[in-house]
């Protein structure tokens, strides 16, 4: 996929100025004990904090908005069908409801119970479960939008959604201009992609870091292959939020491809501590797919006084989760 640098820069801007009103521009915090532990000077992008406590808030009003903005009639008489395991989904149903649009939204029968109950909450919201996975929703959600010739807005798959993703690595150089490392969880791709490219665009040398959990890595095992992996065997993983399978044709994979330069997976006794210890030790709650980036920091060598962001990606983690991480490391005295 080829890119006009200037135009997809400005697009962006674009898409930034379209849904300032919708989103936080999130904090970047200098974080003292990551910073000592691994010898540079670690920043924590807390997109945990953005409003539906997601970065997925960002991709789901850049689609929507220009669907508005494009045919305001069929959005608003029909509404638009998505599938996601939860935080996009969530992120829709908040935008839909603001723009008093209907959505019909696609979810995998394993979907965390605290996703779940915060979508029942929409009342313009219908709720469908369809397969064990992410891509399985997906693909079927694609077909009944479809077959009932309604919008369909995917949670990755799509260069709006990039474009909102990227706002991000916007709000990032403008808050760090001399950064020299970015690590970003990977799942279907595209909070890298919209990172990675607008990052890239503006200073080459930033060093892009994809990561994921051994036990559901079927990006990484993709772009080793050198083709999307199909048949891809995954087991549960802690990091739900960044797990599945990649859409076939998914217009991430090339972009992964370009534009990251490495690659760590780390194993769930590793997310786990990251998310417990985030927790310890800045008094923040993080999902699992959050924990991958300071998992990965560990796992990797870094220049000393080198200026490194982590993207928390999101802070949406059930009782439950908390609890059994209560009961393996410890209660907190916070």
């Amino acid at each position: 996929m080829t890119f006009s640098p200037n135009t997809f820069i400005n697009n962006v801007h674009k898409t930034y100025e379209n849904i300032t009103s919708i989103i936080l521009k999130t904090p970047l915090l200098h974080s003292r004990w990551l910073s000592l532990e691994n010898n540079c000077n670690v920043f924590l992008k807390m997109e945990s904090e953005q409003i539906t406590n997601s970065f997925k808030l960002r991709g789901a009003a850049s689609k929507i908005i220009k669907l508005i903005k494009e045919d305001p009639g069929k959005l608003n008489t029909e509404g638009f069908v998505t599938a996601s395991s939860g935080n996009h989904a969530l992120a829709c149903a908040y935008v839909a409801e603001l723009e008093k649009v209907k959505t019909q939204i696609y979810t995998h029968n394993g979907i965390s119970s605290i996703k779940k109950q915060i979508l029942s909450s929409f009342p313009n919201v219908i709720l469908n479960y369809f397969g064990e996975e992410c891509c399985e929703a997906e693909i079927h959600a694609r077909e009944e939008a479809k077959k009932k010739g309604l919008i369909y807005v995917s949670p990755y798959n799509d260069i709006d959604i990039i474009n909102g993703q990227a706002t991000i690595g916007l709000e990032l150089f403008s808050q760090l201009p001399n950064l020299d490392a970015v690590f970003v969880s990977v799942g279907g791709g595209g909070l890298i992609s919209g990172i990675a490219l607008y990052l890239k665009l503006v200073n080459p040398s930033i060093e892009v870091i994809g990561c994921q959990a051994i036990n559901d890595c079927c990006m990484h095992e993709s772009i080793s292959a050198g083709k999307l992996v199909q048949n891809y065997s995954f087991s549960s993983t802690f990091a739900d939020g960044a797990a599945g399978k990649v859409e076939p044709d998914s217009i991430t994979f090339e972009l992964c491809q370009k534009y990251v330069d490495k690659w760590v997976l780390v194993n769930e006794e590793d997310i786990e501590k990251a998310v417990y210890d985030v927790l310890i030790n800045e008094r923040k709650i993080i999902e699992g797919s959050a924990g991958l980036t300071i998992a990965a920091l560990r796992k990797t060598k870094i220049a000393n006084n080198k200026n490194v962001a982590l993207i928390i990606c999101g802070g949406n983690i059930g009782i439950k989760s908390l609890n059994y991480l209560f009961e393996k490391y410890g209660e907190p005295n916070l």
